[in-house]
């Protein structure tokens, strides 16, 4: 765990050998989550999902071994981008 200078938490996860691994979550300074999603051996995986610091989905993304395999944007009132 980490926390920002105000004590609140800023990030919460797990080191094996030393590398981020499983699942973990990442918070903005008021405490609302920001990020959340999975590490293997350091490298990001599955689906991640990236709030506004209001609390809507800002981003979903797919990741294979740290690789971008896919990303959808949402606007703030929850709106799909369209590319």
């Amino acid at each position: 765990m980490s926390y920002y200078s105000n004590g609140q938490l800023k990030s919460n996860g797990k080191f094996v050998e030393s590398e981020e691994s499983g699942k973990w979550k990442f918070f903005y300074e008021n405490g609302h989550l920001m990020k959340e999603g999975s590490f293997k051996e350091g490298k990001e995986i599955g689906k991640w999902v990236k709030y506004y610091e209001t609390g809507g989905i800002h981003w979903e993304c797919k990741y294979d071994n740290g690789n971008v395999i896919e990303e959808i944007y949402y606007r703030t009132d929850g709106t799909k981008v369209e590319n």
